[in-house]
């Protein structure tokens, strides 16, 4: 298949403490993202699974440019990211969505759902919600709804990737069933390429075609969805793995 992302050596160091009252001013340093390199073929759902703090946000943050790496490359459909300015970047861009993971927190309280969809209404309609809910506030919606409008949202630019972090931790068990299986059936109407990041492994059973495992920063264990759910290699897979129970299918 031909490849739509290609990531190379990805870092990002953030800076905590310090300050003019502290000994040392510059503060202690850690490593959100520590030489993350990936390919994303057309089509295919790549999860990035990991626990809380692990750096798998920043990760998808840095992805679409609303965190800007300290290096490496991130090469979408062919043209360097990292590079691009202005027009040329907001083009590329429009091609890559991302859905996050507070439905509520990610949704302007103060614009009326048709505001936020803005066009066509068949998109709405798609992801389960009817015309009546162009006039209505995200504050007037279950979670579950509010995170099909974020859906809705991603789609509007027909974007060619779309970055889904913890599309479901926010939800309820059954709800979030739904949900992916939702974004299962969008990914197949719409040719869509998934970048799907969780905490759990379980999750992403039914969605991924391949899978990362990331631990403080580093992907430590890479391979097709089957294998890795099948015979992980790691320890810390295998705590994953065992984690959460699995999500009753919809």
């Amino acid at each position: 298949m031909e490849t739509l992302l290609t990531v190379r050596e990805l870092r990002k160091t953030y800076r905590s403490g310090g300050g003019v009252f502290s000994q040392e001013s510059e503060g202690t340093r850690f490593t959100a993202v520590d030489g993350g390199s990936f390919a994303v073929s057309c089509g295919e759902t790549f999860a990035v699974v990991g626990e809380s703090g692990c750096g798998k946000t920043t990760l998808a943050r840095m992805l679409i440019r609303l965190i800007e790496p300290d290096s490496g490359e991130i090469r979408f459909d062919g043209r360097d990211l990292l590079t691009l300015r202005g027009v040329g970047l907001r083009a590329q861009l429009h091609q890559m969505q991302m859905i996050f993971q507070d439905p509520f927190a990610s949704l302007n309280p103060r614009m009326r759902v048709g505001e936020i969809v803005a066009e066509p209404l068949a998109i709405l309609l798609r992801v389960g919600l009817n015309e009546e809910a162009l006039r209505r506030y995200p504050h007037e919606f279950s979670g579950g709804q509010r995170q099909r409008i974020g859906i809705a949202r991603a789609l509007i630019l027909q974007p060619k990737l779309i970055v889904a972090d913890e599309p479901v931790s926010a939800l309820d068990v059954s709800v979030g069933a739904q949900v992916l299986l939702l974004l299962q059936e969008l990914q197949r109407e719409f040719a869509l390429t998934y970048i799907f990041i969780s905490h759990s492994l379980p999750v992403v059973a039914q969605l991924a075609t391949r899978i990362a495992v990331m631990r403080v920063g580093q992907f430590v264990e890479v391979g097709p969805a089957e294998e890795i759910l099948r015979d992980p290699k790691q320890d810390y897979t295998r705590e994953l793995l065992a984690a959460v129970p699995e999500l009753p299918r919809a």
